[in-house]
C-alpha cells in the first residue's frame, strides 16, 4: 500500500526508499519476522506505559497526530512535569544497537524524528516542547535504558532542511541515488532491496532471542510475539 503523505518517521531514511514507499504501485510484504518484531514493538510499548502508570507515572496523548512541515507523526505520548511538558517515546532494538547509541548518541532516524516531534507537539500543545525522555527495551535482556534529550537547534534546523527536501523529491517524482553503500545494514535490510540493488543477496534474518527474566513486562511480550 502507497504511504499517503510523508511521515516525520521517514526523515531519516534513505531518500530512495522514501520515494519508493510513496511512488511505488508493486511495495513489497514485510517479511514475517519484522511484521512479528513491528508487534513486539507496540507491545513492548503499551506493556511499559502500563509499567509507568503503575508508579505513578501518567502518559498523555498517546498517538497523538503531530505535523512537521509537510509530515506528520503519531507520537508515543508525552509526560507532564513542572517545568513543562516533555515528549516520551519508547523504543525496543537489539542489545548491539543500544550499545552503539550509548556510544555514538542517537541514529539520524531517531534523532529526526524525536526533534520533528518535539516541534509537532509544540504546536498541538500552543507552549514549548524542548526535552524528550526515550526509553529503550533491549529485546535480547529486556532491560530498560533511558535518556533525556535536549532540543538541539543545529539537528532541528537538519530535520526541517531534510523535510522540505523529501518533499521536494515527492513533488517533482525524482528517484534519487541510494544514500547508502550496498554492503550497509540500512541496504540489506530494506524491504526494497531487491529493486533498488537487486545484486545483493536476500539477508537470514533470524529470531530475535529474547530473555523474559530481565523485565517483568517482557515475559507477556515474549509470549505474544512467540504465538505469532
Amino acid at each position: 500500500m502507497l504511504q499517503p503523505a510523508l511521515r516525520v518517521s521517514e526523515l531519516g531514511q534513505c531518500a530512495r526508499r522514501v520515494l519508493y514507499q510513496h511512488q511505488l504501485e508493486f511495495q513489497p510484504q514485510i517479511a514475517p519476522e519484522a511484521q512479528r518484531k513491528m508487534a513486539l514493538g507496540h507491545l513492548i510499548e503499551t506493556l511499559r506505559r502500563r509499567e509507568l502508570r503503575k508508579d505513578g507515572i501518567r502518559v498523555f496523548g498517546p498517538q497523538l497526530e503531530v505535523r512537521f512541515e509537510s509530515a506528520i507523526g503519531h507520537i508515543d505520548g508525552y509526560l507532564k512535569t513542572a517545568e513543562g511538558p516533555v515528549l516520551w517515546e519508547c523504543k525496543s532494538t537489539s542489545s548491539f544497537s543500544i550499545a552503539k547509541w550509548h556510544k555514538e548518541g542517537l541514529p539520524r532516524p531517531i534523532a529526526y524524528q524525536v526533534h520533528g516531534y518535539m516541534e509537532g507537539l509544540s504546536s498541538a500543545l500552543c507552549e514549548p516542547v524542548e526535552r524528550c525522555q526515550i526509553e529503550v527495551v533491549d529485546r535480547t535482556s529486556g532491560e530498560v535504558h533511558s535518556w533525556l534529550y535536549g532540543l538541539d537547534r543545529a539537528v532541528l534546523g537538519a530535520a526541517r532542511e531534510r523535510a522540505e527536501h523529501l518533499a521536494r523529491l515527492l513533488e517533482q517524482g525524482i528517484i534519487p541515488e541510494p544514500e547508502y553503500e550496498a554492503t550497509s545494514s540500512e541496504c540489506r535490510y530494506c524491504p526494497f532491496r531487491i529493486t533498488c540493488r537487486p545484486e545483493l543477496e536476500i539477508p537470514d534474518v533470524s529470531q530475535s532471542c529474547v530473555d523474559a527474566t530481565a523485565w517483568p513486562g517482557m515475559s507477556e511480550a515474549v509470549n505474544l510475539y512467540a504465538a505469532g
